[in-house]
């Protein structure tokens, strides 16, 4: 319990954000719901107590297991504020599938078929879209960083999947189905089914498939619930499915793993590793799928889903393959800044002195004559020695950015290393090299460059100048 008067805490374990006895009532609650599909599951396999005890279990032991993993849902995105986003679209997902199921028994058990056709399914499918939503969410607020690569590494996997899933799903629907109602009805759930299977993939892809405790369970939760519903309709579509057997334990199960992961406490986020070879594996992989599914649309029949998403797949790795070069080309920049970069006053460092010095030499001409100028601190050793390597690199931080101001419109300031530095004055004279060395021995040893309490540091500089 928060002490009254304050809020509870928006990240943090469970416990600490909502009431111990919500948190110890939803536990039971799901605990319950687990041993009524454990007995759900033994009768259907087992068949015990025949068809009146089948009936039970089908229409209200089925539904109460659903409604108490749909509660501990609400519970978790009313009672909890950390992640609210994610677990309010999965309850409004489960409330959905939930209300189908209900209107669906109730229409059967009025012998009134019609009824449940438009209603029913458009609550079924709002399930869809929920997931989706509450598994963007997740990632966003758990995976860090998420680079363009990475996110597209997710969609070529789901892709490729979602093509191969076409492939298989669709000639056995169209296969089974009768009129064209049913075709497209049925077809809907397969649609369905392969969105939430690819935004699976997806989500394991940006946890470089090592999933936390949390994603197994929502994941696999999420999962189970597109193999039931692509089982039910692979069932009806080739005239199989028979009421009350171990594949409507399924649904059921889904919810109560998504129910178990809703009161887990929140975990740190997943640090993405974007180094290794075994990045290639998941665009390459796709890559041969997607290819494989096209080479046999030439010789045999594959429906236009499954083509259709193929290509998607092969255009989604001319795009990877575009943003891994640009993000080739932006590291490739950063790594020569830092190359070039003295780290601790942010100045060019000896290296880029050197490039540069070969440049001028080059371009050099008694018309456009360069100027070079040599600084050296006098005294730095000194108060490096009295007041510690850390002060005096503070020192050196405060005289860079000072001497950077001071030189910037007149030529390049360079750190060579210790307390030594320079200047490449382009395109100047003697005179205008004299001008900024009076400039900079003024900047750098007329003012304190630190005032300690009521000491004030003055260092001392040499100038040599050179053209």
């Amino acid at each position: 319990m928060n002490p009254p008067g304050t809020e509870a805490p928006r990240n943090g374990p469970i416990d600490a954000q909502a009431s111990a006895t919500a948190v110890i009532a939803i536990r039971v609650l799901i605990a319950v719901a687990v041993v009524g599909l454990a007995a759900h599951a033994a009768q259907a396999t087992l068949g015990i107590g025949g068809s009146g005890l089948n009936v039970l279990f089908t229409n209200w032991v089925y539904h109460a297991i659903a409604l108490g993993a749909t509660a501990a849902c609400v519970a978790r995105a009313i009672l909890v504020p950390s992640e609210r986003g994610v677990w309010i679209s999965l309850s409004v997902g489960l409330v959905a599938w939930l209300a189908g199921s209900v209107y669906y028994a109730v229409s059967a058990a009025a012998l009134d078929s019609s009824l449940h056709l438009p209603v029913s399914d458009v609550l079924f499918l709002l399930f869809y879209p929920a997931a989706a939503v509450a598994l963007a969410l997740l990632v966003r607020a758990r995976v860090r960083p998420v680079q363009a690569s990475v996110l597209l590494d997710g969609a070529i996997a789901a892709l490729a999947v979602a093509a191969l899933g076409a492939g298989l799903a669709f000639q056995t629907l169209a296969e089974g189905a009768g009129n064209l109602t049913a075709i497209r009805l049925n077809a809907t759930y397969p649609l369905g089914d392969l969105m939430l299977l690819t935004m699976v993939v997806w989500v394991l892809a940006l946890t470089s498939w090592h999933p936390r405790r949390l994603w197994v369970f929502v994941v696999g939760g999420l999962s189970l619930a597109g193999l039931a519903s692509g089982v039910h309709v692979y069932e009806v579509a080739a005239r199989t499915y028979v009421p009350g057997t171990i594949t409507e334990s399924l649904w059921p199960a889904a919810a109560l793993l998504v129910a178990y992961a809703a009161w887990r406490s929140p975990e740190k986020t997943v640090p993405i590793r974007l180094e290794g070879s075994r990045r290639l594996v998941i665009p390459s992989a796709s890559a041969l799928a997607a290819l494989a599914l096209l080479i046999y649309s030439n010789f045999f029949y594959l429906n236009d889903v499954a083509v259709v998403l193929a290509a998607a797949t092969l255009v989604a790795l001319i795009v990877r393959a575009t943003v891994t070069f640009k993000e080739n080309v932006s590291i490739l920049a950063d790594l020569r800044h830092e190359a070039q970069t003295d780290f601790l006053t942010g100045l060019k460092n000896r290296r880029k002195l050197i490039a540069d010095l070969r440049d001028q030499v080059e371009a050099a001409s008694t018309t456009a004559p360069s100027m070079l100028m040599l600084f050296d601190l006098d005294g730095f050793k000194r108060y490096n020695d009295t007041y510690g390597h850390p002060a005096g690199d503070v020192l050196l931080s405060r005289l860079g950015r000072r001497f950077a101001r001071a030189v910037q419109p007149y030529g390049v300031a360079y750190r060579m290393g210790g307390d030594e530095f320079c200047v490449i004055m382009p395109s100047a004279d003697r005179r205008e090299a004299d001008q900024l060395a009076w400039r900079l021995w003024d900047e750098l040893s007329a003012a304190p460059l630190w005032e300690n309490g009521h000491a004030s540091i003055y260092l001392g500089v040499s100038i040599g100048i050179g053209g």
